[in-house]
């Protein structure tokens, strides 16, 4: 009853701090993004007319959606970056500790993992950059339609800005379509990584030995651990 107690106050605290964690991250991001914001959208007022023309289409929402994502995100998880790696190294020693060499498994599925998401960072981000090229043209033909929306109108063409807007659409939905895709791969990695380190685990130690050498309390202190 007392280790019960004591770890059931250590998992409360722990949850505690976590969330506590998660939200001073969180409020930091939100005021780098919002001062970033402001800082990028005063230099790009300043920027003469001259010196904009050297600047590609779409730099501006660029900086805004791509970087400045890109560093919020980074500073909202920002406490990942100590308690995941104390998490993975406390929890591979254990496996060690329970089931010897055999626990390297979970390395080997970590290195593995962590590699592919790597990657599907990557792709998503430039396929993001892709469809917003899209985006900027979508949001470039409306303002232009928009400000002749008198002329297009007494010639009837109303019809014209929908058909416009559904056609560059049509184009930022296939890049959205891949997205969606990497993303539900990225999270399926993630959420499969522990039960295929459990696996291979036992696997290897059947392929080594001809029969299961844990019992049947090792197998659940495993499990946890993983």
């Amino acid at each position: 009853y007392m280790y019960a107690s004591l770890w059931m106050v250590l998992y409360l605290l722990r949850i505690w701090i976590n969330e506590h964690c998660q939200w001073l991250c969180y409020a930091i991001a939100i005021k780098v993004e919002q001062i970033m914001n402001i800082l990028v959208m005063e230099k790009v007022l300043k920027l003469s007319n001259s010196y904009r023309r050297y600047m590609e289409e779409g730099h501006f929402i660029s900086f805004v959606q791509i970087d400045g994502k890109i560093i919020f995100n980074f500073l909202k998880s920002f406490f990942v970056l100590t308690s995941a790696p104390t998490t993975l190294i406390m929890a591979q020693v254990f496996v060690l500790v329970e089931v010897g060499a055999y626990g390297l498994a979970l390395v080997f599925v970590i290195i593995f993992a962590l590699i592919i998401q790597i990657w599907i960072d990557w792709k998503v981000a430039k396929l993001t950059l892709d469809k917003l090229q899209h985006y900027n043209d979508r949001v470039v033909c409306m303002l232009e339609m928009l400000s002749s929306f008198k002329q297009l109108k007494g010639l009837g063409w109303e019809s014209l800005i929908t058909k416009k807007n559904t056609d560059y659409r049509v184009l930022e939905n296939k890049y959205n379509k891949k997205i969606f895709l990497l993303n539900s791969v990225y999270t399926f990695i993630v959420n499969f990584a522990p039960p295929l380190a459990i696996l291979l685990t036992f696997v290897i130690d059947l392929a080594v030995s001809g029969q299961s050498k844990f019992s049947t309390t090792q197998v659940y202190s495993i499990i946890t651990y993983i």
